[in-house]
């Protein structure tokens, strides 16, 4: 990595104190379109004038967030936010360079810039704070430091005084109930003026401005508490940061011993919005924790839970039973499917976190479904309540592993509070100690600890498709809003693969087994616009069995090693281009618009390719289950056209026969 350093004279930095615009110091991106312009602002109040922490981020010359001021509060201590000299400034360039082994490209590339400011109160007791300022291609992230020193070696923190002065814009944000929460609601477009200032806001949120598109989000949560967002009542078109308060004492957000830096406050700043895990964000997390990744398999995974267990046709009744489990486990292993979930009820009371998670029920016999699994190439995922986990954890790990099992699905989180999250670091690091895959569910955002933790494959976070099962929530205009928010923080476990998908008008969310809304190509397509290293496959095996679909479902990656975004608008249509090996997958959803969209296939190297398509019937409004097919012979130079159905889709398998070099 490629480090320089750039030392200003104190002489210099005391010009800082001159005037509201003397002192500015700038940072730029590395090709220098986004520039963060940071300063001490003097704020006159009723008591007086004081500096304060500020920074402004232009776009290509353009302002897109302004005056936005830092801080941070303790209990029974003054606040760090104000009346600052710069005493020190410190700067360097760098590239981070690293493989993802499970995700959206195989190696991630990150150049950046980086100003660190040295921040002293200019009176008693003259306490000490550091902010980092890093910009990147993709956008800025900052973090406070506070070194350890007199009267600050133990705090309390109650909150952070930063806050988001927002241009002119439409939003679409996350409107959460409280604290306690599995993200898992629909989303809300408006002008920050329409918001309620009472409304807590989940992260990230998505911001159209006349100039660029910001996404809000952070990155590198450790030791501390999920940031949230609420609108200022002071002021209409500011957003307050809020910390999730810790569980025992909900006064605070966090104990910190100094020295401490907090998660990297994160906006990125594009042209448009990128449906795409940001390599920034990861770019912004530790190193690998286990450098042997060979044990990792990504794949897809059937879930029986979510048709209720169905088994259409068979002489048993479809439950949580061991004759049950071996039918989903033979229907995986027929069609090369890597594994299977054994869900909520395998052990004890699921709601219960004091039952025994090493003991089967008596109607399951786990044994013989692993040791079946084993010998079909199956893997098995077990889920767990997380309380259950703080409990045993210790105790169940090294047991699932001598039992042969794949991974953990980590249920009933529904906090980012400072031990929730310091928690489930542990779950992460003893996981790994035990070669077992995670799930996280039920949880908060990704912040890019899987560059730390590559065995943590996906998450919920996000209204998915479980909410089809009573109620009309997950619907198309809802699913194409989670690539351009939700799935910009990492991977989303979404649950695709219904089959049995029906228009609009004819949706019942209490049908069962559950149905979905749109065509059949809106589910597929899902596999890859929806970035996941686990896939779920939720429908039961009837529903897949000689259907049209089928060999597309199997054919599938999951993990890809380079990623095109084509096209698209938040909550309207999407055109996604992954490429894994020599082999590409175009695919395309749409909302309740019936859409003809055009892919340029600029992006395919020199060469022949066949194309086989896999598009809505022209008739899907009627046929939603119909599958179009049909092959064609294409380069670089031409372009693709792809009829959209209502609620449609389409996925487009590039395979190439001959290349010119």
């Amino acid at each position: 990595m490629f480090l320089k350093q750039k030392m200003i004279s104190f002489l210099w930095l005391s010009l800082a104190f001159c005037g509201h615009a003397a002192g500015t110091e700038i940072i730029r991106s590395p090709s220098g379109s986004i520039q963060v312009h940071c300063n001490l602002k003097i704020e006159t109040g009723r008591e007086g004038s004081r500096s304060r922490f500020t920074f402004n981020i232009f776009y290509k010359g353009n302002l897109v967030l302004q005056d936005s001021p830092t801080g941070l509060s303790f209990r029974d201590l003054p606040s760090l936010e104000g009346d600052f000299r710069i005493y020190h400034l410190e700067s360097r360039s760098g590239q981070d360079i690293f493989r993802l082994p499970f995700g959206n490209t195989d190696t991630v590339r990150c150049a950046w810039n980086e100003t660190v400011f040295y921040l002293q109160e200019r009176y008693p007791p003259f306490r000490v704070m550091e902010m980092h300022f890093r910009v990147s291609e993709e956008g800025v992230a900052f973090r406070y430091r506070v070194p350890d020193q007199a009267g600050l070696s133990e705090v309390e923190l109650t909150g952070e005084e930063t806050a988001f002065q927002l241009a002119e814009g439409l939003l679409y944000a996350l409107p959460l109930e409280s604290f306690t929460t599995t993200y898992e609601a629909n989303y809300w477009t408006g002008r920050p003026r329409e918001m309620q200032p009472s409304t807590l806001l989940g992260l990230p949120l998505l911001m159209r401005t006349p100039h660029a598109w910001l996404l809000f989000t952070e990155a590198g949560l450790k030791n501390y508490g999920g940031m949230y967002l609420r609108k200022d009542p002071k002021n209409m078109s500011r957003l307050l940061s809020e910390i999730a308060p810790r569980r025992q004492d909900a006064g605070i957000s966090a104990r910190l011993k100094t020295p401490f830096v907090t998660p990297w406050r994160v906006i990125l700043v594009q042209e448009r919005p990128v449906p795409a895990a940001s390599p920034f964000i990861l770019s912004l997390n530790d190193k690998p924790a286990y450098p042997d990744t060979d044990w990792i398999k990504p794949g897809k995974c059937v879930w029986p839970e979510w048709s209720g267990h169905w088994a259409e046709g068979e002489p048993f009744s479809g439950k949580m039973n061991t004759d049950t489990y071996l039918y989903y486990l033979q229907f995986a292993a027929d069609h090369g499917l890597e594994y299977l979930l054994i869900d909520a009820g395998w052990y004890g009371d699921p709601e219960s976190g004091l039952e025994d998670i090493t003991t089967p029920n008596s109607g399951l016999d786990l044994s013989r479904i692993l040791q079946q699994g084993k010998e079909s190439g199956v893997g098995i995922f077990l889920w767990l309540n997380l309380e259950c986990v703080e409990n045993q954890m210790e105790k169940a790990f090294p047991i699932y592993r001598s039992w042969g099992v794949a991974g953990v699905r980590i249920g009933r989180i529904n906090r980012d509070d400072q031990e929730t999250v310091r928690f489930l670091h542990r779950v992460l690091e003893a996981a790994g100690k035990h070669r077992l895959m995670v799930v996280f569910d039920g949880a908060y955002k990704p912040t890019g600890i899987r560059r730390t933790y590559p065995h943590l494959l996906t998450r919920t976070a996000v209204l998915g498709q479980p909410w089809n099962r009573g109620s009309v929530r997950c619907d198309p205009e809802h699913a194409l809003m989670v690539p351009f928010i939700r799935m910009a923080a990492g991977p989303v476990d979404f649950g695709p693969g219904c089959f049995r998908t029906v228009q609009e008008n004819y949706f019942d969310p209490h049908a069962v087994p559950p149905l979905a809304m749109g065509t059949r190509m809106h589910q597929l397509a899902m596999y890859v616009i929806f970035e996941s290293p686990l896939q779920m496959c939720v429908d039961h095996p009837a529903a897949y069995s000689g259907q049209p679909g089928i060999e597309l479902l199997q054919a599938l990656p999951t993990v890809w090693d380079e990623t095109r975004f084509i096209d698209g608008e938040p909550g309207d249509f999407i055109i996604t281009a992954r490429r894994k090996g020599s082999e590409w997958f175009v695919a395309a959803m749409t909302d309740w618009t019936p859409r003809t969209l055009s892919v340029p296939l600029s992006f395919l190297q020199e060469g022949a390719y066949r194309s086989e398509m896999h598009t809505d019937s022209p008739n899907a409004r009627f046929e939603p289950r119909r599958i179009r097919r049909y092959s064609l012979r294409v380069t670089r130079n031409d372009t693709l056209d792809l009829l959209l159905g209502p609620g449609g889709g389409a996925v487009v398998h590039l395979i190439l026969e001959s290349a010119d070099f």
